[in-house]
């Protein structure tokens, strides 16, 4: 049986010859962020609301490990019993872009996706994945945008997460979280693991553990 045969014999006497020294390297690497919502979400505003947070949050992630995505994906799920016109109970939809950690540009892409496949269904579950990642050393400028502009994203984000850092994610939220259907405001409250994908939006007291 070859090599496999040889495993097979040193595994039935209890031989394990892995070396757990070795370091393991994942393939592909990626950062990203479910939730299953507190209610069926029917209004488009209000899933865009979650959208944009679920956007700033992996923004957020990626700047703390200095990386960039040139991938962005947004996986939608719908309520237990819907299924839409073509038969789905759901969408799945990745488009690659310029590197970017920018909560702005994240969130508008992911939107761009959501409003490409959105018609009007029931959604209950939002997932978002930042993939094809790589150390943030230089920004990649397209000849159709305003460096300046960029600029500003960069800085309000170093603003930004030095001030949740500090002071607690509530302690500074953007606008659209006040709104109907937010939800990052209360999923910072929860306690560890029961908030579904803390990093991100901690509270004061999680940071510090």
């Amino acid at each position: 049986m070859g090599v496999i045969g040889s495993q097979l014999y040193a595994h039935s006497w209890g031989i394990d010859r892995t070396f757990l020294g070795e370091t393991y390297t994942p393939k592909s690497k990626s950062i990203g962020n479910s939730q299953v919502l507190n209610r069926d979400y029917f209004k488009r505003d209000e899933i865009e609301v979650v959208i944009r947070e679920m956007g700033d949050q992996v923004a957020t992630r990626l700047r703390r490990e200095n990386l960039s995505a040139s991938s962005i994906s947004l996986w939608v799920g719908y309520s237990l019993s819907y299924i839409d016109e073509d038969g789905r109970k759901g969408f799945s939809k990745q488009i690659n872009v310029d590197a970017t950690h920018s909560s702005k540009q994240i969130s508008e892409y992911l939107l761009q996706i959501f409003n490409k496949n959105y018609y009007g269904q029931v959604v209950r579950n939002i997932g978002v994945t930042c993939s094809k990642l790589e150390p943030t050393t230089h920004h990649q400028i397209s000849l159709f945008e305003d460096t300046k502009k960029l600029d500003k994203y960069d800085e309000l984000d170093k603003v930004v997460d030095t001030i949740r850092q500090k002071h607690g994610f509530t302690k500074l939220v953007y606008a659209s979280s006040l709104l109907k259907g937010g939800r990052a405001i209360e999923r910072s409250s929860l306690v560890g693991g029961h908030a579904g994908g803390m990093s991100g939006i901690e509270g004061k007291n999680d940071e510090k553990k």
